[in-house]
Order: C-alpha cells, then sequence, then structure tokens
C-alpha cells in the first residue's frame, strides 16, 4: 500500500476507531456497591452501642475497595449550578442529587450525593428538569458514612461524571 492509500483509509476508519464504547464501570449500581459491606457490618451499624466502630469499619471498606473506582447511580436530579472546582479540575458543574433513602437488611439510611459534570454534559442539563431521574456514571472520590441529628448518612462526590436516560 501506498501512502495516499494508507491516509485515505485512516480518514475512514479514524471515527469509528475513536468512538469506542465507553468502559464498563467497576460498579452497576449503588446497590454493588454497598454488597462491598459484610452482613455483620450492617448488623452493627444498627446498634447504637456498635454504631462509631461500625461506621469507622464500614468507611475503611468503602475507602479500600469503592473509592476511586467508577460507578453508575441511578438518581433524581435536584438542582444545579457552575462550580468552580479545584484549579486543576475539569468539571465545572455541580448537582445535588435528591437524598436516596436506602433499607438494607432493615438497616434505614439515607445517601446524600453530588455529581459533579464536565461542561460538556450541559448538552444533557439543557433538556433536563429538577426530578428528572437519571444514570450518573463517574470516579466515586467520596464516600463514608456520617451520622447527624440521629440520622445515618452515606455521603459522595462523583466526579468527571456523564448522564443517561
Amino acid at each position: 500500500m501506498n501512502a495516499v492509500t494508507l491516509t485515505i483509509l485512516f480518514l475512514l476508519l479514524a471515527p469509528i476507531l475513536h468512538a469506542q464504547a465507553p468502559a464498563k464501570p467497576d460498579f452497576a449500581s449503588l446497590k454493588d456497591v454497598i454488597a462491598l459491606l459484610p452482613r455483620e457490618v450492617t448488623k452493627d451499624l444498627k446498634q447504637p452501642s456498635q454504631i462509631e466502630a461500625a461506621r469507622r469499619t464500614a468507611n475503611e471498606i468503602l475507602q479500600r475497595d469503592a473509592v476511586g473506582k467508577t460507578v453508575t447511580i441511578e438518581v433524581e436530579l435536584g438542582e444545579w449550578a457552575p462550580w468552580a472546582g479545584e484549579a486543576d479540575n475539569t468539571d465545572k458543574i455541580r448537582i445535588g442529587v435528591r437524598d436516596m433513602p436506602v433499607d438494607v437488611s432493615g438497616l434505614d439510611f439515607t445517601v446524600r450525593l453530588w455529581v459533579m459534570l464536565p461542561p460538556t454534559e450541559q448538552v444533557f442539563l439543557d433538556k433536563a428538569r429538577a426530578g428528572m431521574k437519571v444514570k450518573a456514571t463517574g470516579k466515586l472520590t467520596r464516600f463514608a458514612f456520617t451520622s447527624a441529628n440521629g440520622g445515618l448518612f452515606l455521603d459522595g462526590d462523583l466526579r468527571n461524571s456523564t448522564l443517561s436516560r
């Protein structure tokens, strides 16, 4: 093959090669992430005398096995706004998703999540509305159990995210 043929072939195939399917997330759902927690830990999270030790253990597991991984979580959009973020970050939009009540074997807690997006996701948001259910896929950069006012919360950040229906 000569250089002209190779150039034409490259120009024809480049869009196909570039448009590869996105990588499969490490976790396909919030349920998959929560399943990392051993039954004993979730049981102890229900016991007032054990909750602090269980919370620390759960957070260590989540930090080790979930944070830094890619996850897809079905969320209900709350409000969104421009976000400055850190200087070296490409995320420029932040969405506060609606609280997600969760029940795992009788353990009730609420997931509170921030979803950060690059500006390219504005096209999706232009057609979205608060309350809409979407799938957010991104890198989990923070996920930890906290407690406040007698409630148990799992707070997290999903960065460099994409949204889909």
